[in-house]
């Protein structure tokens, strides 16, 4: 496995800034593998709860939804804690 700690650490770092933090590289890169896995594990060690760690993949078309209907997430921002959403390969210009 390819380490992956100056992305890590600058997640960690920037964590409660309230910018969205935008991960950028070539196709197959490991940048999912390094939010979906290695992002989230650090977070659940540090006590986030799961349902705090909110994973879309908007390449999946069962999520077309979301995409047209940004107010679903209201359901999901009742929890009166941070969340993180990941929204992982679908891109518009």
């Amino acid at each position: 496995m390819i380490k992956r700690d100056f992305c890590l650490n600058q997640l960690i770092a920037k964590r409660h800034s309230s910018k969205i933090k935008i991960i950028i590289g070539l196709r197959r890169s490991g940048k999912s593998y390094l939010l979906t896995n290695i992002y989230k594990q650090h977070l659940l060690s540090l006590g986030v709860e799961e349902k705090q760690i909110i994973i879309i993949s908007l390449d999946d078309e069962e999520n077309d939804a979301l995409i047209k209907v940004p107010n679903s997430f209201k359901k999901i921002m009742v929890l009166n804690k941070p969340f993180l959403s990941y929204h992982d390969e679908k891109v518009y210009f």
